[in-house]
């Protein structure tokens, strides 16, 4: 059995050759990414929803409705 062969079975992960490591490397910045997309999605949303609680007449002034506001701002962070 080969070392990658022996990593998978027992569940650890392995990295021996240089592609490997550029693999990783790749996997953890796309994964970096895609958390900062998604805070930042929440951040908004939670922001999309103070203002559409509270100040309805800010949402009226860039032109958009109370009741596309919240259910914009009732989505998940991953949703689009």
């Amino acid at each position: 059995m080969t070392r990658k062969a022996i990593a998978i079975t027992t569940g650890t992960a392995s990295f021996s050759g240089t592609h490997d490591r550029g693999l990783a490397a790749r996997v953890a910045a796309n994964l970096a990414v895609t958390i900062t997309l998604w805070i930042a999605r929440h951040r908004q949303r939670q922001a999309l929803r103070q203002l559409a609680e509270r100040n309805d007449y800010l949402l009226r002034d860039i032109g958009a409705l109370q009741c596309d506001a919240l259910r914009e701002s009732a989505k998940w962070f991953w949703q689009h």
